[in-house]
């Protein structure tokens, strides 16, 4: 009888696993359409370049379009460096560097054997179109593990993508950002909070994409507002950005980084 309750048991917290990894490794279907300026996910429409109306190109006979909405929802980040011309585009296990009008992209796998950079060739380099940088749809997502399909008669690509397949990095642990206080943080999955109030910023709460952790923070209704934390590769440091966002701060919607204090907070594990 022992046996068979163990047995049942076992099966359980195997059915169990099986079931929680696949909600987890949810797989999303991506699809946009040369000349139109949404995308579907999974169904929903969202747009490619929000509130600019950009639609994907070809040229060359490849995909190009603004890339930022579309490995967002793939589960990394992306960054603009207007002083290199640089792209880059990071997950917790994968970097790739992609410089306008040039076209070798570098990428960085931290799954491979040495985590050396590897220089790749571009069949279309990324480009800036109407002030907007457009980037090579299918080099991208297939680096990131999607599997890319093209409709020819129909002018749509088809994006398909494992979400669990990127794993958020680990912000748990002792954080010391010297004048700024301790951070200590528990993450369960994509969900970060602070295990105790911070000195300087109170309660902290928000979620990971790749290696950038976007929340708020708060003390009281006076003292509270919006953090973005950026971890390092190696996970060992990160730097971020804060601003108060407090009930009657007026935010003027033409200056997006208005009340923003760049850089300002910048730490280390403990």
């Amino acid at each position: 009888m022992k046996r068979k309750v163990a047995l049942i048991l076992m099966l359980t917290v195997a059915l169990f696993l099986v079931i929680s990894a696949a909600a987890y490794a949810e797989t999303k279907t991506i699809v946009l359409r040369i000349g139109d300026p949404n995308m579907t996910v999974n169904g929903m429409t969202q747009e490619i370049d929000p509130a600019r109306g950009t639609k994907p190109v070809i040229i060359n006979g490849r995909t190009l379009l603004p890339i930022r909405a579309l490995v967002e929802n793939m589960g990394a980040t992306i960054a603009w460096n207007g002083d290199t011309r640089e792209v880059t585009i990071t997950t917790a296990t994968k970097t790739i560097i992609m410089t306008i009008d040039y076209n070798q992209a570098r990428v960085k796998d931290m799954n491979s054997a040495t985590a050396d950079w590897v220089v790749k060739t571009l069949d279309v380099p990324p480009t800036i179109i109407n002030s907007r940088t457009m980037m090579p749809v299918r080099f991208i997502t297939e680096e990131l593990g999607a599997q890319v399909a093209w409709e020819a008669a129909t002018q749509t690509v088809t994006i398909t993508f494992t979400g669990g397949a990127i794993d958020p990095m680990s912000w748990t642990g002792t954080w010391d950002a010297g004048d700024n206080g301790m951070f200590i943080f528990n993450q369960s999955g994509n969900n970060v909070a602070t295990v105790q109030d911070n000195d300087m910023y109170g309660r902290i709460t928000g979620t990971v994409s790749g290696n950038v952790l976007t929340g708020k923070w708060f003390i009281d209704v006076g003292n509270q507002g919006d953090i973005v934390l950026r971890m390092s590769d190696d996970g060992k440091t990160f730097v971020g950005d804060w601003k108060y966002n407090y009930p009657g701060y007026e935010i003027d919607p033409e200056d997006e980084n208005q009340g923003w204090w760049k850089n300002y907070i910048m730490g280390q594990r403990n």
